[in-house]
């Protein structure tokens, strides 16, 4: 009989974003299902569920992303400058706030969730000085566990970034970074709290192939808790050569 392990989607998007909130879930759970194809002979599937930030205030709800054995944090149009200065919607991200600081599971945020962790330890979230919105790649600057390539093609796309000062450093490697935001993937120095600037759940044909490799990396860490078995693999230049851009929108 399978082990089966519990990922949660922290759903942060507002009602009114609907259209992105779908295609966004659309790609972690193909991600979820093609991982699951790779457990099979590991005797283990990863199972899911979906919660929307503003149940979390619900106990029953909350119980939930305290059982998970992992928890991913999806993007969102909500600012963490909206945060600060509206207390109803602070309190509907603290139980978030909290699960990050436990360390007691690994979590992954994905761009507003990226800049959520970095928040929940006291970093400071600004404007970008050169906004990014391309398919383009991320350079790699140390070992990570999310990816084993010197680059990663995935989507960008975000006007806010975290602000690299002495907090930020105390708290956080960097592992990938570009030319015009050097954090672009994070890991915290002492738990298993990783962010990711951009969208992995891409389902742009020239950003999948990585964005799923760095999914399954991370959905590694939560079965396995280790360095990812087996380390997923991102693209090759020659793989990306003749994949045609889609043309995608924000979210």
């Amino acid at each position: 009989m399978a082990h089966t392990f519990t990922l949660l989607l922290v759903d942060n998007h507002e009602d009114c974003d609907a259209r992105t909130r779908q295609r966004r879930l659309m790609g972690f759970i193909d991600a979820i299902d093609e991982y699951n194809a790779k457990l099979l002979s590991h005797g283990k599937t990863l199972s899911y569920r979906v919660v929307k930030f503003g149940d979390l205030g619900n106990p029953e709800i909350q119980a939930q992303l305290w059982a998970a054995d992992g928890i991913v944090l999806s993007g969102s149009g909500i600012s963490i400058s909206r945060l600060e200065s509206d207390p109803y919607l602070m309190a509907a991200f603290l139980p978030q706030l909290e699960a990050i600081r436990s360390g007691r599971m690994p979590v992954l945020g994905v761009c507003f969730g990226h800049q959520l962790i970095g928040y929940a330890f006291g970093c400071k979230v600004v404007d970008c000085a050169m906004r990014e919105s391309a398919i383009m790649p991320v350079q790699l600057c140390r070992e990570s566990d999310l990816a084993r390539q010197s680059s990663v093609t995935v989507e960008v796309h975000h006007q806010r970034e975290l602000f690299c000062d002495e907090v930020f450093d105390k708290q956080f490697a960097v592992q990938g970074s570009t030319v015009a935001c050097k954090a672009q993937i994070i890991k915290h120095k002492d738990l298993p709290v990783y962010g990711v600037q951009f969208h992995p759940e891409s389902l742009n044909s020239r950003a999948r192939l990585d964005g799923q490799a760095i999914l399954h990396s991370f959905f590694d860490l939560v079965v396995f808790r280790s360095t990812p078995i087996p380390a997923a693999e991102t693209a090759t230049a020659s793989q990306l050569e003749g994949i045609p851009v889609d043309d995608y929108s924000r979210g």
